[in-house]
């Protein structure tokens, strides 16, 4: 799969050299960078050894996005029209915390105690996702030297989420359980993503802008099961799954310059 994209990228490449005496009015750089959202998670899942329900809250801290692209104006054809490739990184820091419960109560006869709760801990980890993407902008000239622009693109992305479930409260050590000792997972595929935002030319051929771009990439699976994580179809171990939507919110500044 992930041979197909590079061959489409490097097709599409070619095709915009190949369109330029044509079409073109130029070639430009453009490289942007800014903060990554994504939207916090929470999940409950099993194990296959142990009789209680496992809580998790993953909790995505503000992120950054960077960017770099290679485009043509395609204004002979319809002016304020842009095609290009892109590649990109999105990176989001997770923390968070997760809960043990027992499904039944344990009774500690010595002391009379039933219980229930058995250890609790925190989350970290990381989301990154790297993407090569196809993007059409259309720019609107409105008079003055401010061009609001729309667009989106499609295209090839891998993710990838790492992190471990930590232990950081005991209430009963002897029968606390903590099977996570770590997890990494990932998953490619088809992803795409809409965009918006202003530019403003800085000077003769520079041009400063700052855009929104929502980005909706390959979902990842991760499943617990006999005190690993993997993963996994979500038909295999059923509630023993968190499905991560895979979609995020950047907001960024951008730096583009002509270079033909």
């Amino acid at each position: 799969m992930r041979r197909k994209f590079i061959l489409l990228a490097s097709v599409a490449g070619a095709a915009l050299v190949a369109a330029e005496p044509a079409f073109g009015e130029g070639f430009y750089y453009s490289t942007s960078g800014g903060a990554n959202f994504v939207k916090d998670r929470d999940g409950s899942f099993t194990t296959n050894f142990s009789s209680g329900t496992y809580n998790a809250h993953f909790d995505f801290e503000t992120g950054f996005m960077l960017s770099s692209a290679i485009g043509l104006e395609l204004d002979r054809w319809l002016h304020g029209l842009k095609v290009e490739i892109e590649g990109s990184y999105r990176r989001n820091k997770i923390g968070g915390n997760w809960t043990f419960t027992e499904s039944s109560a344990i009774t500690i006869p010595t002391i009379g105690l039933s219980a229930v709760a058995l250890s609790s801990g925190s989350i970290s980890g990381h989301l990154s996702t790297f993407a090569l993407m196809s993007n059409a902008w259309y720019e609107f000239d409105i008079g003055t030297r401010f061009k609001p622009y729309i667009g989106g693109g499609v295209g090839w992305a891998r993710s990838k989420l790492d992190g471990a479930f930590q232990s950081n409260r005991l209430l009963i050590t002897s029968l606390a359980i903590n099977p996570f000792q770590g997890f990494s997972v990932e998953n490619s595929g088809f992803a795409y993503q809409l965009g918006a935002g202003i530019t403003s030319q800085i000077m003769p051929g520079v041009s400063l802008g700052l855009g929104y771009r929502y980005f909706d990439g390959p979902d990842i699976e991760l499943s617990f099961f006999s005190g690993k994580a993997a993963a996994v179809g979500p038909a295999a171990f059923g509630s023993n799954s968190i499905n991560f939507n895979n979609v995020s919110h950047s907001v960024a500044l951008s730096l583009s310059v002509d270079i033909d």
